[in-house]
């Protein structure tokens, strides 16, 4: 749940978690 509240602060951190949490793989791209 900490983290929905770094994202509520940081939207790019959002989408960096939301980027790791959908392919923990596909961050190469």
């Amino acid at each position: 749940m900490v983290r929905v509240l770094h994202i509520a602060e940081k939207p790019s951190v959002a989408k960096l978690i939301a980027n790791s949490v959908a392919g923990n793989g596909q961050i190469g791209r």
